[in-house]
């Protein structure tokens, strides 16, 4: 399947994970795609790490703003776009999710150009911090979005059309930290946005480095649901015509 109107390419936000992805990365380019990574204030040394990664396929981003993947991706977002490219495949850069599960959420993209292709993560198993914010927000998710049925709002393993994204982005505050992948989520919908859902294998490693701050990152997801309950109450009419129409 070919479309010349459609490109594509992996956006990855790095922070504190420039060795795991080092290691991922192979993974990764075996889908085809260009690499942009977002080196999202990292430190001396981890810097260095992502620059022996650089090669014709792969490129590194200096994000200089406050940290954090929201902030990142957008930063990336825009970037991408500025070089023609349609839309954009995320991936966490820990390593976390199947790499493997690129090209299955290519060819969908690609049958489904404006719709946001979104992983479905099976776990190992889930830290606790984690269970706690993916239990909160499914609540609300369900409450933000009525009749739609979100299978999972969280995974950092998705595509976005990218025009329609940062059309959304440039309307709102989007969250700037961990809150990014609902809210941006979330907003789409809104926005009149289809999802298509791919179940894909997430694996928590032992030991591993987490940029989640669970008290902080839980309290900024609460803030980020209130707000997104009151926008629904004051917009009930544009968002119920999304809802049920």
């Amino acid at each position: 399947m070919s479309d010349l109107n459609f490109r594509a390419v992996i956006i990855i936000p790095c922070r504190k994970h420039a060795r795991p992805l080092a290691l991922e990365l192979p993974k990764i380019l075996a889908s085809g795609l260009g690499v942009i990574i977002v080196d999202d204030g990292n430190t001396v040394e981890e810097s260095q790490i992502l620059n022996s990664l650089l090669a014709p396929n792969v490129m590194v981003l200096r994000h200089t703003g406050a940290p954090g993947k929201g902030a990142a991706m957008q930063f990336g977002f825009e970037y991408a776009y500025s070089q023609g490219f349609t839309h954009v495949i995320q991936i966490d850069a820990d390593g976390q999710q199947d790499a493997q599960a690129i090209p299955e959420i290519l060819v969908l993209a690609m049958r489904h150009q404006n719709q946001l292709i979104c992983a479905v993560p099976n776990y190992n198993k889930v830290p606790l911090g984690r269970f706690m914010a993916r239990y909160i927000t499914h609540f609300w998710v369900a409450v933000e979005l009525g009749r739609c049925q979100i299978i999972d709002s969280m995974c950092g393993l998705r595509c976005y059309p990218l025009a329609q994204t940062l059309q959304v982005m440039h309307q709102h505050h989007v969250g700037r930290r961990m809150a990014f992948d609902t809210e941006i989520m979330v907003r789409l919908y809104w926005a009149g946005m289809d999802f298509c859902f791919l179940p894909v294998k997430v694996c928590y490693p032992e030991g591993g480095v987490s940029n989640f701050a669970p008290f902080k990152d839980n309290v900024m997801i609460s803030l980020m649901h209130t707000k997104l309950c009151l926008e629904k109450i004051c917009h009930f009419r544009a968002i119920h015509r999304r809802n049920y129409h």
